[in-house]
């Protein structure tokens, strides 16, 4: 492969390897094995939308390849092309590239097959068509998808290219493919490297501090742009029906602050917690499963988790997660709650806080500089089974009942591997004083204008003044 399979996707540095241990918990709450198809029971995110006449899926990725995962897109647009559309199933993409010249963060030699940003409506070819696709010719780039193409989206930029680090290009895409492509329910994939909600770690060629802004999703190394959390909302509106499913193939995506800030934009939401392996979804494995079955979000949703889980049997770092989206707004206003308890027993609870958020508590991407983003489940169970305050135990309870019930948390399925026991399917950014809440995010564009922030200041206050 031309960049080595350590590459996440955040940047170009190897992961942990092992057995994986799949650890599906019916809603986010401890227990194993396989969840029932269109999990989450009879809760409003996996009912199956009425019929419309159309195909019952569209499938809209957005993938920008201009960086060091370029190879890996050639991967997947092949396992894309082995399965196809079909009457049911609609496989429409944008799929962008750049010279191996612009490409930051380089590991290993990159060929692009096309410099530029293509639409294609995605048919089932033959074998020949998919080896072809995979391999990088330097050419004019999938001639096998010549009769799959689509005429290009607008320009953006100086370079003549669109710019996919840009929420108005995404926006662009989701409103044109709703329009072109109407089905009984819509998928949006946004591929590419992602942060959660701080910038991209970027080890090669990093913007500089004076134009450097706090970035979460799709890396556009030909324009050094990338969508801003507070920007995701803006890539949905205008599509003429709402989004049932949104998937991130992308780095660590799967946190409370993201969750939050899509929580009107889509009615469930897919992703890792943690850095994916660099090719991602293996997209032929969930098309086909989405082919055969694919009811309802949650049965997408739980297709897409047992496929990844499977795929990666020696990494025990991977993580996946389906959730409610309609289940945010109470898991901010109880995380507010629980913030403002934990403010008043900082001092008091010092250890029992510290404790439960360093014993237990997973932490993502920390050798690549994302201090602080830890399993909020987890979290708050520490505090609730270690706490002798009444109150506190209380307000942690009932942020654990908001993530994790059965029938009305937000953590709809979870699973991991061996190595991430714990991993309840949502992060959130809970820094130690050592690692160091910096007020400067209080302002814009960083953490203070997150919509999380605004809905749980006590939580930010929390963060701030934390004694241990």
């Amino acid at each position: 492969m031309p960049i080595q399979s350590s590459v996440r996707h955040w940047s170009a540095f190897a992961g942990l390897t092992g057995v994986l241990v799949a650890a599906v918990s019916g809603c986010g709450g401890g227990g194993g094995g396989t969840p029932a198809p269109g999990g989450g029971g009879a809760r409003d995110a996996c009912l199956a939308n009425t019929p419309t006449g159309h195909a019952r899926w569209t499938v809209l990725i957005y993938m920008d390849a201009a960086n060091n995962l370029q190879p890996f897109s050639l991967q997947n647009v092949s396992q894309l092309a082995s399965v196809g559309s079909d009457a049911n199933v609609n496989i429409v993409l944008q799929w962008k590239q750049t010279s191996a010249s612009e490409i930051k963060n380089r590991n290993g030699s990159v060929t692009p097959s096309f410099i530029g940003t293509r639409r294609y409506f995605l048919r089932q070819h033959n074998q020949t068509d998919v080896t072809s696709i995979a391999i990088p010719n330097g050419t004019d780039g999938a001639p096998a998808l010549a009769a799959d193409r689509l005429a290009d989206p607008a320009t953006n930029n100086s370079s003549h290219q669109a710019d996919m680090g840009d929420y108005r290009t995404l926006a662009d895409f989701v409103q044109w493919g709703t329009r072109t492509y109407p089905a009984d329910h819509i998928a949006v994939v946004i591929w590419d490297h992602g942060s959660g909600w701080q910038p991209v770690y970027r080890a090669v060629n990093a913007l500089n501090s004076s134009s450097s802004r706090p970035r979460a999703v799709a890396q556009d190394d030909n324009t050094n742009n990338e969508i801003e959390t507070q920007q995701l909302p803006l890539g949905f509106l205008g599509a003429s029906q709402k989004v049932d499913v949104l998937i991130f193939d992308a780095s660590l995506e799967q946190m409370t602050e993201v969750a939050y800030q899509m929580r009107n934009s889509a009615r469930v939401m897919i992703g890792s917690e943690d850095s994916p392996p660099g090719a991602g979804y293996p997209y032929d494995k969930w098309i086909t499963g989405l082919k055969a079955s694919g009811k309802n979000p949650c049965d997408l949703g739980n297709t897409i988790i047992q496929t990844f889980v499977s795929n990666y049997t020696t990494q025990t770092d991977v993580t996946q997660s389906i959730l409610d989206l309609s289940k945010m707004q109470n898991v901010a206003t109880n995380l507010d709650l629980l913030g403002q308890s934990l403010y008043v027993h900082r001092i008091d609870q010092a250890t029992v806080i510290a404790n439960a958020r360093k014993n237990d508590s997973p932490e993502y991407a920390v050798a690549e500089n994302y201090a602080g983003y830890r399993d909020i489940a987890t979290f708050a169970a520490n505090v609730r089974d270690t706490t002798n305050q009444a109150s506190l135990k209380q307000a942690a309870t009932n942020l654990v009942t908001a993530l994790t019930d059965s029938t009305n948390g937000a953590i709809i399925e979870a699973a991991h591997g061996s190595s991430q026991a714990g991993s309840q399917g949502l992060s959130i950014y809970i820094p130690s004083p050592a690692e160091g809440y910096d007020s400067r995010y209080d302002t814009d564009p960083n953490y203070g204008p997150l919509a999380l922030a605004q809905a749980a200041p006590n939580w930010v206050q929390f963060l701030k003044d934390q004694t241990q």
